[in-house]
């Protein structure tokens, strides 16, 4: 999950780069595909998660 962060970030310090040339801005197939990644292993880690210990921690958010 760390890698497909970092590949995010990377991608999407690129497109938003002025060097970057217009036409390849346009192209966010590997953006979403990082993020598509990114949010499949973070649904799959959450899911090892005790539920007793996940429900402590969503109210320990709500209350943030």
């Amino acid at each position: 999950m760390l890698t497909s962060i970092e590949a995010l970030r990377a991608e999407l310090n690129y497109l938003l780069k002025d060097s970057t040339p217009a036409s390849e801005k346009s192209e966010t197939a590997d953006l979403f595909a990082y993020a598509k990644t990114v949010t499949s292993t973070m649904d799959q880690y959450v899911k090892l998660v005790p539920p007793n210990e996940l429900k402590a921690a969503k109210e320990f958010m709500s209350k943030s």
